[in-house]
């Protein structure tokens, strides 16, 4: 069927028109002039976009329409040719100079929505299509790209807008932050510190400087997050200050750091599993969706799972941030099932709360949650069959 070239209007007889028979051409800038009152309003607006609209309401659902109302009808016989219609009133108060068509009506929300979810970007530098990397990618990329050179994990704070900043600085510095680098020269946060609020900077928060190499993994995995960063020797700072009633310098913090590292990295790789988790990991893994939800930093799960050659076992790992609680509502969505047909293992008061909040069911385990309304076993041997049982 050949589109027509022309939208025809037949009898049309809204406000004063007088039963208007009219064709106008499609693909033209047509103008409809006359004197007040003659009509033009009510050809345009009140007839064609009326009728415009009605169409499109049309194809909406049941359940969608009975938000916006029902439209009437305009006063004409027949409309034909009629495609998609935009009305753009006289009286617009947006003044503007990059104003267009698209930002003054709805079409522009709808072009930003197709590009961000059908468009593929590309690199105004090199030209290449950019892809998008996870943590333990970009960890890897770093990790062989920069084999035994000192670097510094940054994330961007303020890029080329003016201001003082003395409030962002004295959030960061209690949050434990040591260094930024500010226009291009790495800086320590100290008090009171402030820009020159006339002048454009770009701030960069420095999350961590270390030498990259395999001595230096653990540390990387373990105490830093690509999405923010968390810098933790700040604390021993504090600690040495407020409890030891001592000073000591930002380098020797993060030594202490370091060594805490080393120390908690030791500790978590001597934690033996729970007795009766391996069989259940292996009996159920492929059957059901087996997430991991823990309080503790994503990337600390991710690399213990690996080192224990468990990774493979869950479809997902889901650690902190944020709380075990939303956590476990994200797994519950991702998984696409109610809440009460997900079980939630824990050894502890926090996982038995977050099953609460959430609605799912709970297995507890360990003599924190001896004693409560719900299954419970002393280690989980007795899990597997629990499951079996309930598993329709």
């Amino acid at each position: 069927m050949m589109k027509e070239d022309t939208i025809k209007i037949l009898g049309a007889r809204v406000h004063n028109l007088k039963n208007i028979d009219l064709e106008i051409p499609r693909r033209k800038l047509v103008v409809i002039t006359g004197l007040s009152g003659s009509g033009k309003s009510s050809l345009a607006f009140d007839t064609i976009y009326a009728e415009g609209q009605r169409r499109y309401m049309e194809t909406l659902s049941t359940y969608a329409r009975q938000f916006v109302g029902t439209m009437e009808r305009p006063d004409v016989d027949k409309i034909t040719g009629l495609s998609p219609v935009v009305a753009i009133e006289q009286k617009t108060t947006n003044k503007n100079p990059r104003s267009t068509v698209g930002t003054v009506t709805e079409i522009n929300d709808f072009l930003r929505l197709l590009y961000a979810r059908a468009s593929r970007a590309y690199s105004p530098v090199t030209g290449e299509e950019m892809v998008h990397y996870t943590d333990e990618q970009i960890a890897g990329l770093i990790m062989t790209g920069f084999t035994g050179r000192k670097i510094a994990l940054m994330a961007p704070i303020v890029k080329g807008r003016k201001g003082h900043y003395r409030e962002l600085f004295e959030s960061l510095a209690k949050k434990g932050y040591i260094y930024a680098r500010i226009d291009g020269e790495i800086r320590e946060i100290s008090a009171g510190m402030r820009l020159d609020r006339y002048k454009i900077h770009t701030i960069d928060l420095v999350v961590d400087r270390l030498v990259v190499g395999e001595e230096a993994r653990d540390r990387f995995v373990m105490f830093h997050t690509v999405h923010g960063g968390v810098s933790r020797y700040k604390k021993f700072e504090w600690f040495f200050r407020e409890i030891l009633d001592r000073e000591i310098t930002p380098a020797e913090s993060e030594e202490w750091g370091r060594r805490f590292a080393e120390y908690a990295l030791d500790e978590v790789r001597r934690c033996e599993l729970i007795p009766g988790i391996a069989p259940v990991l292996e009996h159920w893994r492929g059957k059901l969706p087996l997430y991991v939800c823990s309080g503790a930093p994503h990337e600390e799960l991710n690399f213990i799972l690996k080192e224990r050659g468990l990774d493979s076992c869950f479809t997902g790992i889901y650690g902190s941030p944020p709380s075990k609680a939303k956590l476990l509502a994200m797994i519950v969505d991702k998984a696409c099932v109610l809440p009460d047909e997900v079980l939630m293992v824990g050894d502890a008061s926090t996982d038995r709360n977050a099953a609460e909040e959430v609605g799912t069911l709970f297995y507890g385990t360990g003599p924190e949650l001896r004693g409560g309304d719900f299954p419970w076993g002393p280690d989980l041997t007795g899990l597997d069959a629990w499951i079996a049982e309930h598993v329709e």
